[in-house]
């Protein structure tokens, strides 16, 4: 899934992790404030990353009992165009929905499945299951939930003019039938490994708003009159969930959710009575307004502000915790293959080859972010520890640009090969400070091996505009990776052609991973599908159609007062309706608001 440009790095946890900071006194003495002791090398064993996703693991008063009530103010970096989300898959959409929608399964702890709209799900054979829906469940305008909603928004996908490109490929094979309000079927054509997560994730319209034949009943309307209707429908941005949250404003500053009082689980349903996110897309004025007590939580810090004196002040003097969370994801540089020089390997391995990606990561996350090789992030069961980073060489990139016929035939510093110069235009994110930071550094280590860079500063829009539309040579972005996501989308020669759907934006055709992931999606063996992902973890490592960049933990700073912060998998990688205020906060700062 796509999400925001930066990175989040951070440093990681050591075993035994060391907690400074505050602690509470008892006989009514005050408060001795202390800055935190943070963690000083990756962690290594299951033991350090159980201790890193502690609930308030670097909180000096982790244990205090939390109140409920108030409003938690949340920042983002960008905001989604709209939260139809059959229509939209980025993160930023989906921080909002966890909140303001809900899905007929999420993900337990433990990493399987447990019903949430659904009250029972039962498979009745590899291809197939029965649900049954929980009784009693309202969308936020008060309507009825129920199957018919289900069996519409699946039967979307099948219109090919409605917008759910990024979708349509894991849902147009997947058939619901309904036997009553509350008992649905549901089959694929055959197996898929991802069937089950698929079915938990499915996105959930109203039907008493989208159906255009019941809004307008006793009137014909074509197949395109029907899709015009769900991709422009105001609901799309005025959204009607249901989740714990509803919907009460969503403009350019932000968006404001506000506890749904008819919500069916009322321990799932949150501490704060409103969540407000705030937009701030220059990073260091978001964590200004943090240490002023503008907002509550900052997870979007750069390293220097994170480890900033005034950082340290406010942190010693008991206004703010800094906290890090596994981050697990990546950045990288796609590379536009339907460009002629971009679509030669050679020229993509002398590309990864020319930087000094190892010393990048040194200066610009203290050396304490990893690597990344390929498609599955370290740590992954899926990403071989036998598969390295490609390493810095200049004199073996140079080779490879030789080999395939690049040459500096008129002496002006830039190679030639028929005549056109290899120049090259690097996209990134503006007020982004990761993309600015490494666009400059990757910029002079290419001009060593003869290529000119230009590195393009967009809106993230215009940036996933011309991806989308494959106008540019190399992309920086990031994923936000899940704990096996299915590659097809990504990878799969069928997405590469230029407008069709699909992330495969790199262009990448290969044989090799088309059979990979055919044969994956397929296989229900948990074992023998990972030795499939490892397998395509060494083939597109091998083949390059992204420089792989560097995995760092999330950097949060939080206002002292907010209590709560659990890691999750999913981004922004901690549960926003989990976090309140202590209830023995007694200060204005610990009061909530």
């Amino acid at each position: 899934m796509l999400r925001s440009a930066t990175p989040h790095q951070a440093l990681l946890a050591l075993a035994g992790l060391a907690l400074g900071g505050l602690a509470a006194c008892s006989g009514g003495e005050p408060k001795q404030a202390s800055s935190s002791v943070l963690p000083l090398a990756l962690p290594r064993t299951q033991a350090e990353r159980t201790a890193l996703r502690a609930v308030d693991a670097f909180h000096p008063e982790r244990d205090s009992a939390l109140a409920s009530g108030g409003t938690v103010v949340v920042h983002t970096e960008s905001l989604p165009k709209q939260l139809n989300p059959l229509l939209v898959n980025t993160a930023y959409a989906k921080r909002l929905l966890q909140d303001v929608h809900a899905t007929l399964m999420v993900r337990g702890r433990s990493g399987g499945f447990e019903p949430l709209l659904a009250e029972r799900v039962q498979a009745v054979s590899p291809t197939e299951w029965e649900v049954t829906l929980r009784e009693g469940v309202r969308w936020h305008d008060g309507q009825p939930f129920s199957s018919e909603d289900v069996l519409f928004s699946l039967s979307l996908f099948r219109n090919p003019e409605v917008r759910c490109d990024d979708l349509r490929w894991q849902y147009e094979r997947l058939n619901a039938t309904a036997t009553d309000a509350r008992t649905l079927r549901f089959a694929y054509a055959e197996p898929y490994f991802q069937a089950q997560a698929a079915l938990a994730d499915l996105p959930l319209l109203p039907r008493h708003l989208y159906d255009l034949e019941r809004v307008q009943p006793g009137q014909t309307h074509d197949q395109s009159a029907r899709a015009r209707f769900v991709n422009e429908h105001p609901a799309n941005r005025a959204w009607i969930g249901l989740g714990p949250y509803r919907l009460a404003r969503f403009d350019s500053a932000g968006a404001e959710l506000v506890r749904f009082a008819g919500w069916f689980e009322p321990a799932r349903a949150g501490r704060a009575d409103t969540i407000r996110w705030n937009l701030q897309p220059d990073p260091s004025a978001a964590f200004r307004a943090v240490l002023s007590g503008e907002l509550d939580i900052v997870a979007m810090v750069t390293t220097e502000d994170f480890y900033s004196q005034a950082a340290v002040t406010a942190e010693t003097e008991g206004r703010i915790v800094r906290s890090l969370l596994e981050s697990p994801g990546y950045w990288y540089v796609a590379w536009n293959q339907l460009r002629p020089a971009l679509a030669d390997v050679r020229v993509r391995q002398a590309l990864a080859h020319a930087v000094d990606m190892d010393a990048f990561v040194q200066a610009h996350y203290r050396g304490l972010a990893a690597r990344v090789s390929g498609p599955y992030p370290p740590g992954s069961p899926f990403c071989p520890e036998d598969v390295s980073a490609p390493a810095f060489d200049p004199e073996r990139a140079a080779r490879l640009l030789r080999d395939s016929g690049w040459k500096d035939l008129d002496q002006d510093g830039v190679l030639e090969r028929d005549g056109a110069p290899l120049r090259l235009e690097l996209l990134v994110q503006a007020q982004n400070r990761t993309a600015a930071d490494f666009g400059a550094y990757y910029q002079e280590a290419l001009r060593r091996v003869g290529i000119a860079l230009q590195v393009t500063p967009l809106e993230l829009a215009q940036l996933v505009a011309r991806r989308n539309q494959r106008e540019y040579d190399a992309v920086m972005l990031a994923w936000a990776v899940s704990a096996e996501p299915d590659p097809e989308q990504s990878w799969h020669s069928k997405h590469a052609p230029a407008g069709s759907a699909g992330n495969n934006f790199s262009a990448l055709v290969d044989a090799e991973v088309d059979r990979l992931i055919e044969a994956g999606q397929r296989e229900l063996d948990p074992a023998r599908r990972a030795e499939l992902w490892l397998a395509l973890h060494r083939r597109i490592a091998e083949v390059q159609p992204y420089l792989f960049g560097a995995s760092p933990l999330r950097k949060v700073v939080s206002r002292r007062a907010l209590h709560g912060l659990r890691w999750q998998q999913a981004d922004p990688n901690y549960v926003t309706r989990e976090l309140g205020f202590a209830r023995s906060a007694d200060a204005a700062q610990g009061a909530p608001r």
